[in-house]
């Protein structure tokens, strides 16, 4: 496998945990706090600095300090297009497997 394809697949895999992917659609709007994400998303701060370490890691967020605080916000829109894809085509897919069982 390519660079390119292996770097692409991990992806994939980054935005295919539900919990990532929601981070990421919660930060579509405006940056948050790990607090205030641990709320929306109600899971426990450890679980949502772990998710957010790994968006960190895949370059997909950034940080920043305020006073006791850390936000966090999208590094790059591009990312959004990915989601917003896969929201698209989902539907898409299961009206697919819906015909295939019928034949």
């Amino acid at each position: 496998m390519r660079e390119r394809e292996y770097r692409a697949a991990m992806l994939l895999e980054c935005l295919g945990e539900p919990n990532r992917f929601q981070i990421l659609r919660w930060l579509e709007s405006r940056p948050r706090s790990v607090s205030e994400l641990a709320r929306l998303m109600k899971r426990s701060l450890p679980t949502v600095c772990h998710h957010l370490a790994v968006l960190r890691m895949m370059h997909l967020v950034r940080f920043r300090n305020r006073g006791v605080n850390t936000f966090y916000e999208l590094k790059t829109p591009v990312a959004l297009d990915l989601l917003r894809a896969a929201i698209d085509i989902a539907p898409k897919l299961a009206l697919t497997d819906a015909e295939a069982n019928r034949s």
